[in-house]
């Protein structure tokens, strides 16, 4: 299974979003998944987020599962891949386990 690794980033330390999606990264690997982490989409970190958005929505596309980190509510990227996600029929991981889990 490929999982999709979704959180916040604007507006964040990069520094600290590049840890805390390396954890996440970590643990899933860990436990035998391939992860795509979209703070490694290949992108220079500077380029405008529509084009961020383009390259994590193609790679979103491509994998089985979206796990939405916790704040992903406070995200506007999030929220729009967390929609694509049950659109195409993704199954859903929330990390907050106060968030609903959806199995689709």
């Amino acid at each position: 299974m490929k999982v999709y690794i979704s959180g916040p980033i604007s507006g964040h330390d990069i520094e600290e979003r590049r840890a805390a999606f390396a954890r996440v990264k970590a643990i899933l690997e860990k436990a035998g998944y391939e992860v795509f982490n979209p703070l490694e989409n290949g992108l220079d970190q500077d380029a405008p987020t529509s084009e961020h958005m383009k390259a994590d929505i193609k790679a979103l596309l491509e994998c089985n599962c979206i796990y939405m980190m916790k704040r992903w509510k406070h995200s506007a990227g999030c929220q729009t891949e967390l929609l694509v996600a049950m659109a195409c029929g993704i199954y859903v991981k929330f990390e907050d386990v106060s968030e609903p889990v959806i199995f689709e």
